[in-house]
């Protein structure tokens, strides 16, 4: 018989003849299993196991260092955690991080409905995560029920990414929260390494109390790698006062990738609801996405980074700035599709950009801002194309050379005017006032049906901004290439204004609708 060694932890199945009460012959069994049932500290796994479990009676604790580790070659079939697994962090400066579960080895399925917990000393630059996935490690599968909980007070010191809720380097096939599971701390995930797919039905959130500049990394979800698909259905966000956009409900670093990102749940934060500065080929709300600042930011930082390729709005997005896009890439166009409803207490939607950028909206429901529904500020040959059969209600103003080209419904009729003079929307009697469309380059309306509560000002502008920069202004002209516009009100059109013989200006309800130009005069526009 081969000899076999056992372990305090291992268990050892002995099987007794009823008749003698002796051995029978080959009656030993190992079940590779290490359980815990009782309070163990600092346990370090070096030997592969089928099981590895904390029971509810377990728990698995550390004062510094990592509660419970799996090292580098071990292979773990199913961890399952019932019980408690917690690590404190050390004082401040001790260059030590502590971690509730470490894991530098292959697991194919971790299971916790229990607690996994890191809790850091004041101001400690040096602390840790509840999860570690290390830069070997091999997850198949993660599913949270319980808590996992991270430190929110510490520091994001030397590059070390390693702090908050589930922080992985590795490979992790599936991250799956369910409905019950809380993964919190000063970031709630974040992943340096590649996640083929996140689900989120539970809470991810940041609870982070510093305002350090050193807080780079503690959004809800923050990327620095990859994610293949990530879909909420719960909440993702933060609970805390930070005013940082570091502190976002999910922050795509600029080396980050998400190539599907779908929220059908809530995605919110004080200070911006979902922050792109990687690559997102992909994102569609069902829900709710909000930012006191904005909503959604997608941002190209230089001419050779890519943002989000197509943004797709079927529920609410809202903030200070709904969607604010900054694209500086010849070879990207933005294109943001709302069929939903996107509102901005200043800016609906704000696009800035140059180096000859395109950057297209279609709305089929509602774009609203207080300052402007749509506001764009691009220079070197950058363009917006609007494609309208919903409402936009609100300014629409370009800045600084981007030209502004209009197209209409073709089933549905798009309205463009101005915000409405209640401010109840729910007020029957809420009626909209005139807006205006205002550029410094030519205005384009090329086909398509569309109803114009608008005026028309071609004339100097001045940008606002987050940056509030100014800039000089260069007179357009304004061309009805092919479409259909209806007026219903008296609007003023100010600027050189020329219209083709397919399109249409069609007089509406009102018979004291009346419009001017420079030049030329609009013909048979006056009742």
């Amino acid at each position: 018989m081969k000899k076999l060694r056992f372990s305090q932890q291992g268990t050892l199945l002995v099987a007794l003849t009823s008749a003698q009460g002796l051995l029978a012959p080959y009656a030993f069994a190992v079940s590779n299993d290490y359980i815990i049932s009782s309070q163990q500290s600092d346990v370090q796994l070096s030997a592969s196991y089928n099981l590895v479990q904390v029971t509810n009676t377990g728990s698995a604790l550390s004062s510094v260092g990592s509660a419970l580790s799996i090292g580098q070659g071990v292979a773990v079939t199913l961890f399952d955690n019932d019980g408690v697994i917690s690590a404190e962090g050390t004082s401040q400066n001790t260059n030590t991080y502590s971690y509730g579960l470490k894991n530098e080895g292959t697991i194919d399925t971790i299971d916790n409905s229990g607690s996994i917990k890191m809790t850091s000393a004041s101001n400690n630059y040096y602390s840790g995560s509840a999860v570690n996935l290390t830069e070997t490690s091999q997850v198949g599968t993660l599913i949270n029920s319980g808590t996992i909980e991270g430190p929110d007070t510490s520091y994001n010191y030397g590059g070390n990414y390693n702090q908050g809720g589930i922080t992985n380097s590795g490979t992790l096939g599936t991250l799956k929260n369910i409905s019950s599971g809380v993964i919190t701390g000063r970031t709630g995930v974040s992943n340096s390494g590649k996640i083929d797919l996140l689900e989120n039905a539970g809470v991810i959130s940041s609870t982070t109390t510093n305002s350090s500049g050193y807080n780079y990394n503690n959004g809800a979800i923050y990327n620095t790698g990859t994610i293949n698909t990530l879909h909420n259905t719960g909440t993702i966000g933060n609970i805390n006062t930070s005013t940082s956009y570091y502190n976002s409900g999910i922050f795509n670093a600029n080396t980050g990738i998400i190539k599907s990102l779908t929220n059908d749940g809530k995605i919110a934060s004080n200070y911006v609801g979902v922050y792109n500065q990687g690559q997102i080929d992909t994102l569609t709300n069902n829900g709710d996405i909000s930012g006191n600042l904005v909503g959604i930011y997608n941002g190209n930082a230089n001419s050779n980074s890519t943002a989000a390729s197509t943004i797709i709005n079927n529920g609410t997005v809202s903030g200070s700035y709904g969607f604010y896009a900054t694209n500086y890439n010849s070879q990207t166009t933005t294109t943001l599709i709302n069929n939903g409803t996107i509102t901005g207490s200043a800016q609906g939607v704000y696009i800035t950009g140059s180096n000859a950028a395109s950057n297209a909206i279609i709305n089929n429901g509602t774009i609203t801002g207080k300052g402007n529904a749509i506001f764009t500020n691009g220079t070197n040959g950058s363009a917006l194309t609007i494609t309208n059969s919903g409402i936009i209600e609100g300014n629409i103003t370009s800045n600084n050379g981007a030209a502004l080209e209009f197209i209409g419904g073709t089933d549905k009729q798009g309205v463009l005017t101005g915000v409405r003079t209640v401010s109840d929307d729910e007020t029957s009697s809420s009626t909209n006032g005139i807006g205006t469309i205002a550029s410094n380059n030519d205005v384009i309306f090329r086909s398509g049906s569309m109803l114009l509560n608008d005026n028309i000002n071609i004339a100097s502008l001045t940008t606002h901004s987050l940056s509030s920069d100014d800039s000089t202004a260069t007179v357009g002209t304004v061309l009805n290439d092919a479409a259909q516009l209806q007026i219903n009100a008296p609007i003023a059109i100010t600027g050189n204004y020329h219209q083709n013989a397919g399109a249409a200006l069609i007089v509406g309800v009102s018979d004291t609708a009346s419009a001017s130009a420079i030049s030329p005069r609009i013909p048979a526009m006056a009742a």
